[in-house]
């Protein structure tokens, strides 16, 4: 949480949350709970989304 307050590694903090919200989704999926599969639907596209535009506007892609 320090790092994500301080704006220290961006990438590395999206990419670890998009893990964290992945596997929650594979859990909904599993327990057959669609609260968490539509959450976690949700937030992995606005992680990958936010991914794709921190590689974008820096240039690295």
């Amino acid at each position: 949480m320090a790092l994500i307050s301080a704006g220290v590694y961006p990438l590395l903090q999206l990419c670890i949350s998009l893990i964290g919200v992945t596997g929650w989704g594979v859990v909904g999926m599993i327990w057959h709970d669609r609260a968490l599969i539509f959450i976690n639907s949700v937030a992995v596209f606005i992680y990958t989304t936010g991914i794709l535009k921190l590689l974008i506007t820096s240039e690295v892609i």
